[in-house]
């Protein structure tokens, strides 16, 4: 299987064109790593207003990185810092 990363542009009609793919490794786990972040801090934010909804989006950010894991072959967590 082949992991790509697709830079997309979305034009006013609304579909999206692909205009570039990468499958550099490196790029590909920091993507990874940035979409972890970004879903974490979502149910971060969420928690101020409330509790459930936060502890949906908590799941979701934990299933994207068991996702995001396996599907780059790695089981450490791209997210986490490197010992």
């Amino acid at each position: 299987m082949r992991l790509s990363l697709a830079i997309l542009y979305t034009p006013a009609t609304g579909k999206p064109v692909r205009i570039a793919s990468i499958a550099n490794p490196e790029l590909l786990a920091r993507a990874a790593e940035t979409a972890i972040d970004e879903a974490q801090f979502r149910a971060e934010r969420l928690a101020d207003f409330d509790d459930e909804l936060s502890q949906i989006e908590r799941s979701e950010a934990d299933r994207l990185r068991q996702i995001l894991c396996g599907l780059l072959g790695t089981r450490r967590d791209p997210a986490s810092p490197v010992m």
